[in-house]
């Protein structure tokens, strides 16, 4: 669930997906997950504030441009995050050239 979906925002858009997306991509990475809690409540908490650590340090075969990618994916803010889904796709087809 993206942050802002946590905090109950109205308006949301495409970057909720992007988000998500990332919080998959950095499961399948690297074997697991990306919010670790007790409990949901700890779980949501680490969504909102974004305390996760770069894939590339969870596992240190995941190269480390990939895993940039699936940070900016998992940004707290929409923002920072890539905008589309065409961003995301331009971004990890540069990656694998």
């Amino acid at each position: 669930m993206a942050p802002e979906q946590v905090t109950g925002k109205r308006h949301l858009d495409g970057r909720s997906d992007i988000y998500s997306l990332g919080v998959i991509m950095y499961e399948m990475l690297t074997g697991q997950t990306a919010f670790k809690g007790d409990d949901n409540v700890q779980v949501l908490y680490k969504h909102v504030h974004g305390d996760i650590v770069p894939a590339h340090e969870t596992n240190p075969k995941i190269p480390k441009p990939l895993s940039l990618i699936v940070m900016k994916m998992m940004a707290v803010n929409p923002k920072r995050r890539y905008q589309t889904m065409e961003e995301v796709e331009n971004a990890l087809r540069a990656y694998r050239v």
